[in-house]
């Protein structure tokens, strides 16, 4: 074969064609969007969990994990008196009122609930109330955060009543109409306790189908649960808050001049009963 030449069979034709550039910008939109919907999507599910242990109370920490304030006392809320703990002082209103009288709570700290059913479970240190509605808890609200429709448990102070007495106070107000209920736990004939007698105290308030009962325990962190009231309620909680007052008005209906006081919360979460 030699001086013949050889012939090399032609290459094979490349099929692929390139993508033009309006399906390249489509395509990378669509991911974009997609994106951008399951990001949005996880933003806005509320955790079926949650524990706030006041790290920070800086009113921007506390928003970016989900919390907002109603009726904000800038004096009030700088004085923030212990490391992870959310100090509020039991300024003067309540959402237990009477015309012609405002229901305002300063610095009531509330976030949105996960779920038809619930409990939750806030702790208290070094809280001593002992005059007059003196008071720190939670509060349920409904959707609209209504002033007149919620129900709330406390530990407050009665000290007109006889005998004078520390007790956890549950309340609920149907349409402006209160239904009270208490539960002694400290009490006292002459002098009010120096110091906080219950240095720590955990109440909790769990709620499924209409009915709502709350529990305390004093202690160690993992104490049983006692029961000490419940109420059947048409209402869903949408809300809860914490807050820290002392009533518009005294036991004789004048303004209630008891002391503002501190009141620490160390932790508040949300546990789901399903």
């Amino acid at each position: 074969y030699a001086g013949e030449e050889k012939t090399l069979p032609a290459p094979m034709p490349d099929i692929r064609r390139p993508l033009s550039r309006k399906w390249v910008w489509l395509a990378v939109l669509f991911v974009v969007a997609l994106s951008a919907l399951i990001l949005a999507g996880r933003k806005n599910r509320l955790p079926k969990y949650w524990k706030e242990d006041f790290g920070s109370t800086h009113p921007d920490s506390l928003k970016r994990n989900g919390w907002a304030i109603e009726d904000f006392d800038a004096a009030a809320f700088s004085k923030q008196l212990q490391p992870k703990h959310l100090t509020l002082y039991t300024l003067r209103g309540d959402y237990w009122y009477t015309p012609p009288d405002t229901p305002v709570i300063s610095n009531l700290l509330f976030k949105k609930l996960n779920g038809e059913s619930g409990k939750i479970t806030f702790k208290l240190v070094n809280f001593n109330p002992t005059q007059n509605f003196q008071q720190a808890g939670l509060i349920l609200l409904n959707e609209n955060r209504d002033r007149s429709h919620n129900i709330r448990a406390t530990f407050a102070a009665c000290e007109t009543c006889i005998p004078a007495l520390q007790s956890i106070q549950m309340v609920k107000m149907e349409n402006g109409t209160a239904y009270e209920k208490r539960y002694p736990l400290i009490s006292w004939s002459d002098e009010p306790p120096a110091e906080a007698p219950l240095q720590e105290l955990w109440i909790q308030v769990q709620y499924e189908k209409g009915k709502f009962r709350i529990f305390y325990h004093t202690g160690e962190e993992f104490a049983s649960f006692g029961e000490v009231g419940n109420f059947d309620f048409n209402f869903q909680p949408r809300y809860v808050g914490i807050a820290a007052f002392r009533g518009i008005r005294n036991s004789f209906r004048v303004l209630n001049d008891s002391a503002e006081i501190p009141a620490f919360f160390e932790y508040v979460k949300f546990e789901p009963l399903d």
